[in-house]
């Protein structure tokens, strides 16, 4: 004949048909299909043959489960799960800790990797980001597609989010405060099996999206709305059912690749230590998987390469080598510190009055000499003091609670020599004074008077010191320190602290050589 269209105004049936008679004169069939259905495309889409609400199917008679037959066995160890994912064929879901095909092998993850079935997941985010959020991300993919990072208000599909991804290869920064999506896309796809560099921010309803070296991309999403309230899970990785998320998202695999590291506004995530669960996560092919720091370092993984940070009394790239304590005067190297935390040291730098002394000498013109301030975990981080170095003069800054007061010397003390240096606060007013004869005041604004810390006395450097210090400092010192006093009385630097890293005993060539090891460091 002539017509070419067809016509279709029925449902799609599958498998059968309620009237199955009535088509014999049509299709010769007297009988429905027998067997399994692994998948059913139309128009190169995929249906989702569940019954609704989680797939498309409306009605149906008489339809069992295929797989059944492959979990019923629990083939599964220590506490993992069966899932089917062909009709043939099942994957052990192995929690945090163990691994194999039947999740039969115990495995301590130094680096986490995902495989495309895995995920961890986190405590939720609840209402502290609500108009600002700061994403850092270092992962290396190795496939095109995946999430990175979740969190959403609801499991249902709906609701606000924000959310990291990979996206044929393209990075997608997305988020919804409740009345429409942003979707900001880097400008280039990325690189596969190398490691990247990612931050995403959002204030309000503006997002920017950074990529390594890229110019930044910026976006908004839709609406009026400014808020986003997050009551989900962290899922990073990965999620535990793709149903629950908005379609807004556009996520439907899981991320193929290992991530290194993962900071939320400031505050970096223990992606292992802190998790709530997770699933089929194995370790990554790092240096740090290795162990290669002894006698207690810590391996701080640096996308391909990595450093040791010492415990007190080691030293060396690897931590190899033992230190003659006590040491009498302290050199510190960009990431090291002494940290204070005794009552003695806690009672004299908090409070109405500050008065601290100590003598050092340096050839870098940046870093982190001394801080006190509030831990990660305080609500109000506010108050602080710091003694740093910038463009090679000294600069002490404090916040009693209402804004930054700065005193700033005028001499230049990045020379390698021994300088003297005084710090006094009495209330809100402040004095510094370098070699006993330049003197610096000035008087903090508002009507706080009191320093509040609870998180120690950091001489040289700071743990964590992007995070710990808002921002404010990168790295510590490049040089020494000797005769500290806290209210007069002399601190044993090597008798008092209760933490401390990467710190040895003084020596001339390292101080002189700061600006060269400085570019090791940027």
């Amino acid at each position: 004949g002539d017509y070419t269209k067809i016509s279709l105004r029925e449902p799609l049936y599958l498998g059968g048909h309620p009237a199955l008679s009535h088509l014999y004169s049509k299709t010769e069939a007297t009988k429905g299909f027998e067997g399994c259905v692994e998948r059913l495309l139309v128009m190169s889409r995929n249906v989702d043959l569940r019954p609704t609400p989680q797939g498309e199917a409306e009605t149906g008679v008489n339809v069992g489960e295929c797989t059944l037959p492959l979990c019923q066995e629990s083939p599964c160890n220590n506490g993992g799960t069966c899932s089917v994912i062909r009709p043939d064929r099942h994957v052990c879901l192995c929690p945090l800790g163990h691994h194999g095909e039947s999740c039969q092998e115990e495995l301590l993850v130094d680096i986490p990797s995902f495989g495309g079935t895995s995920y961890i997941a986190h405590g939720s985010l609840s209402n502290q980001h609500l108009s600002f959020i700061e994403v850092e991300v270092v992962f290396r993919p190795r496939g095109l597609n995946g999430v990175i990072l979740y969190s959403g208000l609801n499991i249902d599909g709906t609701g606000d989010f924000i959310s990291l991804s990979l996206s044929d290869g393209h990075v997608e920064f997305r988020f919804d405060c409740g009345s429409g999506p942003a979707i900001i896309r880097s400008s280039r796809p990325i690189d596969m099996d190398v490691w990247h560099s990612v931050s995403a921010a959002r204030t309000a309803r503006e997002g920017i999206l950074r990529v390594n070296d890229l110019p930044p991309v910026q976006g908004f999403s839709g609406g009026a709305f400014t808020q986003i309230n997050f009551k989900t899970d962290l899922y990073i990785g990965g999620v535990h059912n793709y149903d629950e998320i908005p379609r807004n998202a556009e996520i439907s695999s899981s991320f193929v690749g290992d991530i290194q590291r993962v900071v939320i506004s400031d505050q970096p995530i223990d992606l292992i230590g802190q998790a709530l669960r997770g699933i089929n996560v194995a370790n990554a092919v790092h240096p740090c998987a290795g162990d290669p720091c002894y006698n207690g370092g810590d391996c701080e993984p640096l996308h391909d390469s990595f450093m040791c940070h010492c415990k007190l009394g080691f030293s060396g790239p690897n931590c190899e080598l033992e230190v003659d304590l006590p040491i009498q005067m302290p050199q510190f190297l960009f990431k090291s510190y002494l940290r204070y935390t005794g009552p003695w040291v806690m009672s004299r730098i908090s409070g109405l009055e500050t008065h601290l002394t100590l003598q050092f000498r340096t050839l870098g013109s940046e870093g982190l000499l001394a801080w006190a301030g509030q831990s990660n975990h305080s609500r109000h981080r506010r108050d602080f003091f710091s003694l740093s170095l910038h463009d090679g003069l000294l600069k002490y800054s404090f916040n009693l609670g209402h804004g930054i007061t700065i005193l700033t010397s005028n001499t230049p003390v990045n020379d390698g020599r021994w300088h003297k240096i005084e710090l006094h606060r009495v209330r809100a007013v402040a004095k510094m004074e370098l070699d006993d004869t330049e003197i610096t005041q000035s008087t903090a604004t508002g009507s706080m008077s009191s320093l509040d810390i609870n998180d120690g006395l950091y001489i040289g450097g700071v743990q964590d010191i992007v995070s710990t210090t808002r921002k404010r400092f990168s790295l510590g010192i490049a040089g020494c320190v000797k005769d500290i006093t806290i209210d007069g009385e002399l601190l044993s630097l090597f008798e008092d602290p209760s933490d401390g890293r990467n710190v040895i005993e003084c020596v001339q060539d390292i101080v002189g050589r700061g600006p060269d090891l400085m570019q090791g460091y940027g």
